[in-house]
Formats: structure tokens, C-alpha cells, sequence
């Protein structure tokens, strides 16, 4: 603030709202001293409301504001989806391309998903056939009165007889190995099924393995010993040049899978064959069955419930015997 005084030049009055100016140059700033990562601090994320009323107070923030775009991972060669890729090696070039094209994108998200699974109805291939199989029998020995007990299942040349989502391949044969049970009693069949036409091979084979089954019901009925079951196949058995890979094997069956007449102390459940040199009684249920594990075509099998009578035997589910088509009905 100035005050005017007469004949005295203007100039400045100091007082409370006045500042002096220094007499002093100020001293030069102190060179800044090196921090550590550590002692830098992290900007501030500003709270929000909701931080405000709960008392949050402002932290350091990992990152500034606008996220940098996150690092898609490499897409590994390995794991399910280098399974995927060797297991669709048989299928055609189009669904080949369409697979590299969708796993090019390095992201599997629900979208290349979709894409995935439009692309395989689309080739009518589809997943887990093996396991639909299974499913669809089930179903239809429910629909039939039975409980459903259990299905072995095999496809292509596999050994392997537990439902899976193995594709059905064309030229691929299947075996349903497959037991119900109708009020409290389990019966146990087996027949073979192809995608396509069997060749002359496999005609032959299977034609081998029936005429193994007759051989052994032949002799059936109330007042045989039971083992004449055996005495009757083992020949026909041992005749094939491929006896080193078939298994025969007849045991009796009822409230559970193996049961008495107990015939023969093998197979996958040995136990004494006390049963032998027993006559067979009227009543009796018996299960025949002959399997080739073939080491090129696979799993070939039949197998019969077989009801001894007085006069000789009656089979339980007869028909479908040869090789059944896909597709079409038995």
C-alpha cells in the first residue's frame, strides 16, 4: 500500500501487505537425490465414491490409468489341442483347414468355440460317438422294461472297451458287449456293427467266431454235462490259424454275471469248474461267448445268453449276428 505526502516523491511504504524483497540471492536448489525403484512412489488411483463413504483411503496404483492391452499367450503345440489336431490327421482337408484357422487366432474364446463345434456338425462327425452310443442303448433297453447294468464298447482297432468320445470312422467296426436286467435276472449279448461294407476279411472273421458259438450251443441241453460245452468248441477253436488271439469261454449267469453252472476255471473271473461233470438242469442260463483281439481289425466278439430246456436250448436275442450296418435298421 503507498501513501501520498506532500512535495515527497512516491514510493513504496512497507507494511503487513507489503513484502520486502530480499537483500539475498536465494541459495540454488540442491541437486535431487537418486531413489530407488522402491522409494519412487506409485501414482494415485482416485477413490471413488464408494471408497469415500467406507473411509478407503487412496492407494498406489499398479498401473497408470489406461491399461496397456494384455499379452495373448502362445498357443501350446502340445495338450488337448495337439491331441485334437493328430486325432482329426484321417479327416478331410476342408475340416483341417477350418481347425488351423480357428486355433491361428492364438485365443480360444466362446466364440472360436462356437466356431469349433459348428464345424465339426458340420463335417458330421461330431464328438464322443462312443460314449452317444452307450447313451442311445441305454435308452432303448429302458423303453424295453430292462434296467440298463452296463455296455462294453469298442471302435475301429482299439482294445479299449469303456465308453469315450473315440469318433466312429468310416470303415471303423464297433463291438456292444452290453447286459439288462429284467426283474432281477441279467442277460448278456454281443453283436458287431460297421461303418460301410465289411470286406471279405472281416466276413471271414466273424464268420469264424459264429461258427465257434454254434459249435459250443450245439451240444445244449437238460442231461449233458457241462463240459461238453467246451469238449465241443476247443476243436473249432484250435482249427483257426488265428487261435493264439481268441479267447472262448461259457459260464453260467443269472442274479448276477457269473454265477453257477460254473464250467471252466478261466477267464475274468477263474474260479473251480465244479460244475463240469454235472449234468445241466432244465432252467439253466449260460453264457457263450468267443472273442478274436485281432492285432490289425480290433475287437471282434459275439456272445449268447443261451436257456437250457428238456429238449435241448433256446438263444435270448438270436437275431443281428453278422455285421451290422450303420445307419440301418437290423
Amino acid at each position: 500500500m503507498r501513501f501520498w505526502r506532500r512535495n515527497v516523491p512516491d514510493e513504496l511504504a512497507p507494511d503487513a501487505d507489503t513484502i520486502a524483497p530480499a537483500t539475498e540471492p536465494a541459495p540454488p536448489p540442491s541437486p535431487p537425490v537418486p531413489q530407488s525403484e522402491a522409494d519412487v512412489a506409485a501414482p494415485v488411483v482416485p477413490r471413488t465414491w464408494f471408497d469415500r463413504v467406507m473411509g478407503v483411503p487412496a492407494g498406489p496404483a499398479d498401473e497408470a490409468p489406461t491399461q496397456p492391452a494384455p499379452i495373448e499367450p502362445e498357443v501350446p503345440a502340445g495338450g488337448w489341442i495337439g491331441r485334437l489336431r493328430a486325432g482329426l490327421s484321417r479327416s478331410s482337408s476342408r475340416l483341417n483347414d477350418g481347425i488351423n484357422t480357428i486355433f491361428a487366432r492364438r485365443r480360444l474364446d466362446a466364440e472360436a468355440l462356437d466356431e469349433l463345434e459348428e464345424l465339426l456338425i458340420a463335417s458330421d462327425m461330431g464328438i464322443g460317438v462312443a460314449a452317444e452310443v452307450v447313451e442311445t442303448l441305454r435308452q432303448e433297453e429302458t423303453l424295453r422294461g430292462l434296467t440298463f447294468e452296463y455296455c462294453l464298447i469298442t471302435a475301429g482297432t482299439s482294445m479299449n472297451r469303456a465308453p469315450s468320445d473315440q469318433r466312429w470312422e468310416k470303415g471303423d467296426i464297433m463291438s456292444l458287449d452290453s447286459g439288462g436286467n429284467y426283474r432281477g435276472y441279467i442277460g448278456d449279448v454281443c453283436r458287431m456293427a460297421i461303418q460301410g461294407e465289411p470286406d471279405a476279411e472281416l466276413i471271414d472273421l466273424l464268420g469264424e467266431i459264429e461258427s465257434m458259438q454254434r459249435a459250443a450251443m450245439k451240444p445244449v441241453r437238460a442231461g449233458v454235462l457241462g463240459k461238453e460245452i467246451y469238449a465241443a468248441a476247443e476243436p473249432v477253436v484250435l482249427r483257426s490259424r488265428h487261435h493264439n488271439h481268441i479267447d472262448f469261454l461259457a459260464h453260467g449267469m443269472g442274479m448276477v454275471s457269473h454265477e453257477g453252472p460254473r464250467l471252466a476255471p478261466r477267464g475274468p473271473v477263474p474260479y473251480p469248474n465244479e460244475y463240469a461233470d454235472e449234468p445241466l438242469e432244465a432252467g439253466m442260463v449260460i453264457s457263450v461267448e468267443t472273442t478274436l483281439l485281432h492285432p490289425a481289425r480290433g475287437f471282434i466278439k459275439l456272445e449268447d445268453t443261451v436257456i437250457v430246456t428238456d429238449s435241448g436250448h433256446e438263444i435270448y436275442g438270436e437275431g443281428a449276428r453278422g455285421w451290422n450296418i450303420a445307419g440301418t435298421a437290423a
